[in-house]
């Protein structure tokens, strides 16, 4: 058995003392990390823009007690029958008081209670019942700039041609709120580009009568599991626990590809028999595509970047037009919905001749259907999606099965078939390395539990297997992955938490690998103000560990509006195959999750100040790496001539 196993076992050997107490709080970090971290970026996928919009969610909760039922599925690990019972929940006894009495609802399992409080915030109305609660007509917003200062140049810089723009990034970022309308606005700058080349705006109204919502602008879509469009996160197979993205929302975050710009509405007809809900949506933009010599689309660029010729020349050449709807109908456990899509481009795509490129999608006309459903038996949710696209005649279906026997157990099983002929642009649905669903099918098994106050264990296991080849990989492969974590809290300012992860499967280049991932971390917290985490990472591949130990102290004044984060990492490890991850707090709106391969060592520190109306928030952050393995960082255009590596970023907020 591998080292790292044993290190795993021997961390949760005394577990069968935590019965009496109590976890420590979950924090938006613990989320992120138990998210993000150990995720393979074989194929990419979008995470940081999934978590950033989560990051905005979790600055703003919602109130329970007023929030839509559409707005609730928004957060992570909510189904609709845990939003349903919420609801009635108020409806008969009156509005929430306290974040206790969310386990005497019916559907509120422990992962959920651990989650919500990141999400969700409290205002009780003691002589509320249901919606009957008027809220209160006021005009409320916020606007923040942010730069980020890099002191060291890349080689893009220095050359010619080169970049064209500075190294500086830039980005303002607004919202206004007045009853129930909202807008906001973004304008991005990224390091090498000469303008504010990102921008947008939406602006969104909300009402209870039969047009439930209004979106102009740019906004997300998705409906049912995510096989046509989707709206949710790209993280590979374990993001199972993630609901799918319900209806439609504005678009908040800074992503320049996974959007829709034009108008989307949602309209809803409640009768006897139950409610009928139509959502029809038009989008119209300019992608950005590296074109052939014909003109045609080769490959849709999804980075947004523009700093070079090539780049520039790339920028918004072929137009995307989308259209379409989705109907469902609810009644009681049941929920039926169809949704249709019809796409067309401007110029055609031709991805080119590759193995691996064959089953991309061809032409500039698309066309999917799907039909998709839930239903709810006391304690056990069904919930699944078929698809079929048009143009290639390629099918799709993916189910989704939970069963909580009791609050502290959940079960899970997730089947799914996405053929090599399915193709959306704008699918997100789980996958076993993180791509959009096609080429695919597998089955995962989920398992988590509570059995003793103090202590949580969370599994799956996931085999998929690949009949087409993949990028890298010349022919038919598989996919074998497990992954278990535990938590344990002996006291009250005391926690361990481990994870173990392992997988099998033909990577790229035909090769046969093992990984063996594991993360052991404690975290002590003496006082409310003051935290201490430490974590220890190992990767294992082809008889090599890559590992690194991190450090992080959290610290805050009495009257918080001070706080400070610290951290500091050393790795250690072969190459990028033996690559480990590690979460950094970051600037208020984006996500530090960082990668490291190699050796050397990381520091960082985060200062936050709030003015004591909370009206004003000021954030600065300096990081700064040292390889001590080489003195040449990156390549290409991106390459650093030198060991040290720092970055300083500030952010200022005005909240009204």
């Amino acid at each position: 058995m591998p080292r790292l196993v044993l290190l795993l076992i021997f961390s949760l050997c005394l577990l069968h003392h935590a019965g009496g107490q109590r976890l420590l709080p979950y924090t938006w970090e613990d989320f992120v990390t138990s998210m993000t971290e150990d995720e393979d970026e074989e194929e990419g996928g979008n995470r940081n823009e999934w978590i950033e919009e989560l990051r905005l969610l979790h600055e703003h909760p919602l109130d329970i007690n007023n929030a839509a039922p559409e707005a609730l599925m928004q957060v992570p690990t909510l189904t609709e029958e845990a939003v349903e019972q919420i609801h009635a929940y108020i409806y008969l006894h009156g509005a929430i008081q306290t974040l206790g009495e969310l386990r005497l609802i019916p559907g509120i399992s422990e992962e959920m209670l651990r989650v919500l409080p990141l999400f969700i915030r409290i205002q009780p109305k003691a002589n509320i019942q249901g919606n009957k609660g008027k809220r209160k007509k006021r005009l409320r917003g916020s606007m923040d700039y942010r730069t980020d200062i890099p002191l060291y140049y890349r080689k893009g810089y220095c050359v010619s041609p080169g970049y064209a723009g500075d190294p500086l990034y830039h980005r303002y970022r607004g919202e206004l709120e007045y009853a129930d309308a909202r807008m906001g606005f973004r304008m991005e700058k990224d390091p090498g580009e000469t303008y504010y080349d990102s921008f947008g705006g939406f602006l969104m109204l909300e009402k209870k009568g039969w047009m439930r919502r209004l979106v102009v602008g740019d906004f997300r879509a998705g409906f049912g599991q995510g096989l046509v469009i989707g709206s949710g996160s790209q993280w590979g197979i374990s993001s199972h626990i993630i609901s799918p993205s319900q209806g439609i929302r504005p678009m908040r975050g800074m992503d320049e590809y996974r959007f829709l710009r034009g108008v989307s509405a949602e309209f809803r007809l409640n009768t006897e028999k139950g409610a009928l809900s139509l959502t029809p949506f038009l989008s119209w933009r300019k992608l950005d595509a590296t074109l052939d010599e014909e003109g045609n689309v080769r490959t849709l660029r999804q980075d947004g970047l523009h700093r070079t010729q090539t780049e520039r020349d790339a920028k918004r050449t072929v137009g995307h037009l989308t259209a379409g709807g989705h109907l469902s109908w609810k009644h009681q456990w049941l929920t039926l919905g169809t949704t249709a899509m019809w796409q067309q481009t401007d110029r055609p795509l031709q991805p080119g001749d590759a193995l691996y490129r064959q089953i991309y999608p061809k032409g500039s006309r698309f066309g999917h259907m799907a039909m998709d459903y839930a239903c709810s038996f006391y304690r056990l949710q069904i919930s699944g999606e078929a698809a079929y696209s048009f143009d290639r005649g390629g099918w799709a279906t993916l189910h989704r099965i939970r069963w909580t026997p009791q609050q502290k157990l959940q079960l899970g099983l997730i089947p799914r078939f996405y053929s090599y002929r399915y193709h959306s642009m704008l699918s997100s649905a789980p996958t076993a390395y993180g791509s959009v669903p096609q080429n695919e099918s597998g089955i995962m098994l989920h398992l988590s539990t509570q059995p003793v106050e103090g202590l949580s264990f969370t599994a799956y296991a996931d085999a998929s297997h690949h009949p087409w080849p993949r990028y890298g990989i010349q022919q038919e492969s598989n996919i074998f992955r497990i992954q278990a974590e535990g938590e344990f809290a002996p006291s009250q300012s005391h926690r361990f938490w481990a994870r173990y992860q392992w997988k099998h499967g033909l990577e790229r280049g035909d090769v046969m690998r093992t990984h063996h991932q594991m993360r052991l971390q404690w975290e002590w917290r003496p006082r409310e103000l003051h935290s201490l985490r430490v974590s220890l990472m190992g990767h294992q591949a082809e008889k090599r560990i890559g590992w690194g130990l991190s450090g992080r102290w959290q610290v805050q004044s009495k009257d918080k509006q001070w706080a400070g984060t610290f951290s500091a990492t050393y790795f250690d490890t072969y190459d990028y195959l033996h690559r480990i991850w590690v979460y950094e707090p970051s600037l208020i709106g984006s996500v530090s999750n960082g990668t490291f391969s190699g050796n050397g060592i990381r520091g960082a520190g985060k200062i936050r100040w709030k003015s004591r109306n909370e009206q004003w928030t000021l954030e600065t952050k300096i990081g700064s790496t040292y390889r001590i393995d080489t003195r040449i960082q990156g390549s290409g255009l991106q390459t650093i001539m030198g060991r040290w590596k720092t970055d300083i970023g500030t952010l200022v907020r005005y909240s009204f």
